[in-house]
């Protein structure tokens, strides 16, 4: 039975994108929730922040992506659930080009991803276990561990024919079965005939179709072929349904479409989009011939870049078409060392913090890094303070030019993680480039951890100053200001009550330091003041929190208790309005104490510096417990 809890926050997500009537589509990857939807503008983006499991919100290819971590596969199901009915009734609005490229893509490789990558650590580590000498080719073991993680590369015009025609709107088991077409044993015999004839200079007679010539081409393993296809079937099964009377659809447009594009596919779409696929591959190939420092420079230091946009998919056909094709790549190294930069980066941040919190947050966001999934690491530890981010992808740009120096290059996809060095090894062994792989590595990661010790000012997001009574002196204005005493605003405590450490609060949204740097309140009374001269910014709806921008720019985040958008309202009564301009001590809102903690919220109130980057540092100066319109924080 579904926990209440859980369809409660995929409603909360569904209305804060508009409802059900503004998503087109939802698809999911690793750690994200990807949504088409008909206007960007009806998004509340404030209100996604506010559930805990989102840990950011982000636009790239058209998309709206809720970055969700863990919680990836049981979000997906209580949306999808909600909404399936209405997106079966959607049209489509018009969208740019590109916008629609990526979202095909997405939803084609987004979900074979998974498995992908688990057949391509298996095959890895199976090159691993022959080099070593681990394992026999010739044991049963080895067949059906081999088999195994073979089968999905070998499949993949039949699985990618599944997903291809979803996105195309059309049957998806008609694709399949001309997927499964191209890499039929009778076919694979065939095709091996002829190339090897030709490849001794034998004479042969060329196959026909009714008159038209044949031309064989190796399927397994590739991509681009069964994509066309299931677009080429797409428009003549929406051109047969409208045509085919109704009592006959059911078997005589899936009849047609068979009969029809199966030989369309081996005569002209196959033949001409394998073309395709392997002109590509070569060109990308010359690339790195022209100048391979470069191209693993740029790509390397780019690719969290991709990551962040939620982009970085978008380039798993090619890498599959270059698999498929040369029988290996080269971008793949590059990213293992852009991924272990930002780890690297990551490291570096967990060593120098002295809060708990955020030292333990780096700790495991690092390690999931080191599986391969850095969106944790970047949204929640190196993105926040820019340069740790900006390090790891110069330092993955360094480990990425090394790789392609030393050649290195991925003879099966695998998702890049500590793991995918066994998909470096060749059918012949181990040879210098596995080394050379090792290296490129260990250097961005080592690059990273050091720039970032050295060059990353020490943020503390929680601290009393080391010199309270000088601090409070200039805060007085009783000694005249000094440079160890640059204070570019002071902030009052906007209520009475004892405080604690945005660290400290269950709310991850808040403790990780998101949104903005600052303090909690656990408020005695049910009065918010204004903590400066400023103007409102704004005033959420429900009236739970609110946003100032100080005379001197610090923009302000007051949001009274966790999670008490829920109560819609109740509990809270505004007494100002956007555009309003107020002073310290001004009345802004009225709330329920007793009616918040008894309804099941917490009354903890988060006092944020949104723009926290413009400054220094963020000193909190009270200790403990504070009065209204005594000395808070101020910003350096």
């Amino acid at each position: 039975m579904k926990n209440h809890m859980d369809s409660d926050r995929a409603e909360k997500i569904i209305q804060a994108l508009g409802g059900k009537k503004n998503i087109l589509t939802l698809v999911h990857c690793t750690t994200r929730l990807r949504f088409n939807l008909i206007n960007q503008s009806e998004v509340d983006v404030d209100a996604l922040k506010q559930i805990d499991e989102i840990i950011s919100v982000r636009y790239g290819g058209g998309q709206l992506q809720l970055v969700v971590g863990g919680y990836v596969e049981s979000l997906y199901s209580d949306i999808f659930s909600l909404i399936e009915t209405n997106l079966q009734k959607k049209n489509r609005v018009p969208r740019s080009i590109v916008n629609q490229l990526f979202e095909l893509i997405s939803g084609m490789f987004v979900p074979l991803i998974g498995v992908m990558a688990a057949a391509g650590i298996l095959s890895g580590i199976l090159t691993l276990t022959l080099a070593l000498e681990w394992l026999s080719p010739n044991t049963g073991a080895f067949r059906i561990l081999r088999a195994t993680a073979d089968s999905f590369f070998f499949f993949l015009p039949i699985l990618l024919g599944y997903t291809a025609s979803k996105q195309f709107g059309a049957n998806p088991f008609v694709t399949m079965v001309i997927g499964g077409a191209l890499i039929h044993p009778e076919i694979a015999i065939q095709t091996d005939t002829f190339i090897n004839a030709t490849l001794v200079d034998k004479g042969i007679t060329q196959e026909d179709f009714f008159g038209m010539p044949i031309t064989y081409v190796r399927y397994s393993y590739t991509v681009v072929p069964i994509i066309f296809s299931a677009w080429v079937n797409a428009m003549l099964e929406k051109k047969l349904t409208s045509l085919v009377p109704a009592d006959l659809k059911n078997i005589f447009v899936p009849f047609l479409c068979l009969t029809i594009t199966a030989p369309l596919t081996f005569l002209i779409i196959g033949p001409l989009s394998a073309l395709i696929a392997s002109e590509l591959a070569l060109f990308l190939t010359a690339l790195f011939d022209f100048n391979p420092a470069l191209v693993g420079a740029l790509f390397g230091a780019l690719w969290q870049v991709l990551v962040i946009f939620g982009l970085h998919w978008s380039i798993a056909p090619i890498i599959i078409n270059n698999i498929a094709t040369l029988g290996y790549d080269l971008y793949l190294p590059i990213v293992l060392a852009s991924v272990f930069g930002q780890v690297g980066a990551g490291l570096a941040v967990c060593y120098k913090a002295k809060n708990r919190s955020i030292r333990n947050l780096a700790i495991s966001s690092s390690v999931t890094g080191i599986f391969g999934i850095t969106e944790p690491l970047v949204y929640s530890i190196n993105l926040p303070r820019k340069l740790p981010f900006y390090i790891g992808c110069i330092s993955g740009g360094i480990g990425g030019m090394m790789m392609t120096l030393y050649g290195v290059k991925a003879y099966v996809f695998s998702f890049q993680n500590v793991f995918s060095f066994s998909t470096f090894i060749s059918g012949m062994g181990i040879d210098d480039t596995f080394y050379g792989a090792f290296l490129s590595v260990a250097t961005a990661t080592i690059s990273a951890f050091i720039l970032t010790l050295l060059l990353d000012p020490k943020k503390k997001p929680f601290r009393t100053h080391d010199n309270k009574a000088g601090l409070n002196e200039c805060l007085d204005g009783s000694v005249p200001p000094n440079p160890s005493c640059s204070i570019n605003e002071k902030i009052v405590s906007p209520l009475s009550g004892n405080i604690f450490p945005l660290a400290h609060l269950k709310d991850s949204t808040f403790a990780t330091g998101l949104i903005g740097k600052g303090v909690a309140i656990v408020p005695e009374s049910g009065l918010l003041v204004s903590p400066v001269h400023g103007v409102v910014d704004s005033v959420y709806k429900t009236e739970h929190a609110i946003g100032i921008t100080s005379k001197s720019g610090v923009q302000l985040l007051i949001h009274i208790g966790i999670d008490t958008v829920r109560l819609d309202g109740r509990y809270f009564d505004c007494l100002v309005k956007q555009g309003q301009t107020v002073a310290p001590g001004e009345r802004l809102i009225q709330f329920d104490i007793e009616g918040i903690t008894q309804a099941g919220f917490e009354i903890t109130t988060p006092i944020l510096i949104t723009n926290y980057d413009d400054y220094r540092e963020i000193v909190v100066i009270s200790d403990k417990k504070v009065e209204a319109l005594r000395p808070l924080l101020v910003c350096i």
